[in-house]
């Protein structure tokens, strides 16, 4: 594992270099394999078109003519939302009239990539008005160029290629994403199809406004960026089956105006009803691949601080519920006089600040389907059911941290984030899983209602069913918790607040993935497995030199097991090191079972000004922006492997 991971490291110095090689020096025309296995089968093929002009084909097989007479590219309008994509137009005609037909189109960059080219399909009924089928292509790579290949199901003839043609795909505008791959990768190619990130706080370029982007970003396994959405301070996403997406961001910061020139929907202040003005604070967007609204809930409030209801940390689907719900948290203020929150600030220094409001969390779903705002958010649990503010649970801690207050009108008022919920996810028995930043500690609730089924905590101040076999195995921090089907638990520990670690010594901080075996019966909650990097907490050399050089992911952080079994491990804010001397966010593929091989290793580059801040917060994997696969369909296959 060392070595593969010291190979790896070489690589990184020279990789980009020889990517760039690649594409300035061997950026050849590839035609794609479709195309070249048509060509040996004497199939007659079409002369590719410049790029925008129409292509026209007839293709004479031995029973029908193949029913396609033209194909065209258009694409997005200027300015438009989410520029990397294209419609491509497919005409049909011929000998099979009243039947449907099915069409695929393999599609790929003509410069050097080891990736499979990307499928769409559609169908397309040949009778009436409409002959055309309209396919979306995504997942392009800006300001590059394209071929292309239409196939069709010829039945007694089998798959045939119809028609061919190259294009060049739209510039997103900002040269850091169109100049070549943005994220670094060494290693093996990963595993995964892309990878999704937040740009926040924001990417500046060459100093101009214009080059400013603050949304979610996606990269291929090469590193190229495939898809962008400007949004305004975003916190967290994810995906539905219908490949629309869902996001949560907040609305109390002032990059709305320069944000891709205004793109985006902000949420807005109104005047309900009652004649009141609620303020906006935060929203939830469920937009279509093309960056089209689809909904949106904003979460507004009036009456002073104290009905404060932001959204904030999480947005993720609850795919067995009936219209798959999106999980979120929202805060509730609790004023409780005379307390104190005791922050560790150094090995032997403690702050105790008087407090009396504080900013609990309230777990809350919302109904992606439903237009009415007063009924598209419920209620599933209040933590301060399971946890209550009390002198016991304001403990010493480096965690706690202010959140001001404020909804229509001049009055505010700063509380102690309590719960701090930073994580919460379905289960694998019919249960949320339950995530505190400040309070280390996670819960298992019951997603019928009926409440808490087991806790397990890395303080004694808080009742836990489990314990832990060593000190060392405890988790500080957590920012992101999910339970497998096994049952066990796989955390990214950000590590602060964990011993040794204070907000002005930080020589002891760092992070890790690590997974959880829970033992209902005896209690215990025990290491299967953890990854810190470049060292490894239980490798040689010790304890003290791991956390000494170890990475420590700030803010944020993600874990996830991929198809293949892998896992995909994301430290996206980090301070800069001698290991990292830039800062950049480090995501790795990990072959747990190969004995925590790293496969691949990635690099997110951060901005100076923005390091150890919350950056990228996860590196969530997608299989598809609007439905293209890296497989050609069942009727293209055995012609497309023979």
């Amino acid at each position: 594992s060392s070595r593969s991971m010291a190979a790896m490291d070489r690589g990184r110095n020279d990789g980009s270099l020889r990517g760039v090689g690649r594409i300035l020096v061997a950026c050849l025309v590839i035609v794609s394999s479709g195309l070249l296995l048509a060509a040996r089968r004497g199939r007659r093929r079409d002369s590719m078109t410049s790029l925008n002009g129409v292509l026209r084909a007839q293709t004479t097989m031995d029973q029908l003519s193949p029913p396609v007479v033209s194909s065209s590219i258009s694409f997005p309008p200027a300015g438009a939302l989410i520029p990397l994509f294209v419609t491509l137009d497919v005409t049909l005609s011929g000998e099979w009239r009243d039947s449907v037909v099915d069409v695929a189109v393999a599609y790929r960059p003509t410069c050097a990539t080891s990736l499979a080219p990307l499928w769409v399909r559609g169908t397309v009924q040949l009778s009436g008005a409409e002959t055309t089928a309209h396919l979306r292509l995504f997942r392009l790579r800006p300001s590059q160029d394209y071929a292309y290949s239409v196939w069709v199901n010829a039945t007694a003839g089998g798959a045939a290629v119809t028609s061919s043609g190259t294009f060049r795909a739209n510039a997103t505008g900002w040269a850091r994403f169109d100049e070549g791959p943005y994220v670094a990768v060494s290693g093996d190619t990963p595993s995964f199809e892309m990878g999704t990130f937040a740009v926040y706080p924001s990417y500046v370029a060459r100093d101009e406004t214009r080059q400013w982007f603050q949304g979610l970003v996606a990269v291929d396994a090469e590193g190229w960026v495939v898809w962008m959405y400007s949004l305004c301070m975003l916190e967290a996403w994810d995906f539905l089956p219908d490949y629309t997406v869902v996001l949560v961001a907040r609305s109390d910061g002032s990059c709305g105006t320069l944000t891709s020139h205004q793109k985006g929907t902000l949420p807005f202040n109104g005047k309900e009803a009652d004649g009141k003005i609620y303020v906006a604070n935060s929203q939830l967007q469920k937009i279509a691949p093309d960056g089209v609204l689809v909904n949106q809930y904003i979460a507004r409030c009036t009456d002073g601080p104290l009905n404060f209801n932001k959204l904030s940390h999480e947005c993720r689907v609850d795919h067995g519920s009936a219209n798959l719900q999106v999980l979120t948290t929202m805060y509730k203020a609790e004023v409780t006089p005379d307390m104190y929150a005791a922050v560790k600030m150094g090995p032997n220094e403690t702050l105790a600040e008087h407090v009396d409001t504080f900013a609990n969390t309230v777990l809350v779903a919302w109904d992606h389907t439903q237009g009415d705002q007063s009924r598209a958010m419920r209620s599933l649990y209040d933590m301060s059911d399971f946890l209550p503010v009390t002198p016991r649970h304001l403990f010493e801690t480096t965690a706690w941290n202010d959140v001001r207050m404020q909804c229509a009108g001049d009055w505010s008022r700063t509380a102690i984030e309590f719960h701090h919920v930073s994580s919460v996810s379905v289960g694998c028995d019919d249960n949320f899983i339950v995530a505190s930043r400040n309070l280390d500690t996670i819960w298992s609730l019951r997603r019928d209602g009926s409440g808490l089924e087991w806790t397990l905590s890395s303080h004694d101040e808080i009742a836990s069913n489990f314990t832990f076999e060593r000190d060392l195995d405890k988790f500080y921090q957590a920012h992101s918790v999910l339970q497998l089907d096994n049952g066990n638990l796989l955390v990214v520990d950000d590590g602060t607040d964990r011993p040794g670690c204070t907000t002005i010594r930080t020589g002891q901080c760092f992070s890790r993935a690590i997974m959880y075996r829970l033992d209902h019966d005896r209690g215990v909650a025990a290491v299967v497995w953890q990854f810190s990097w470049p060292n490894n907490v239980g490798d040689s050399g010790g304890y003290l030199v791991t956390t000494e050089i170890d990475t420590w992911n700030e803010v944020g952080g993600s874990a996830y097991r991929l198809a293949n079994g892998h896992y995909l491990v994301a430290f996206s804010s980090v301070d800069s090191s001698s290991t990292n001397p830039n800062g950049a966010a480090q995501i790795f593929e990990l072959d747990v079972d190969g004995n925590r091989t790293a496969n691949s290793y990635l690099r997110v580059p951060t901005p100076t000004a923005n390091e150890g801040m919350q950056n990228g917060y996860r590196f969530v994997p997608w299989h598809s922006i609007g439905g293209e696969v890296s497989s050609p369909p069942e009727f293209v296959a055995p012609v497309w492997a023979a």
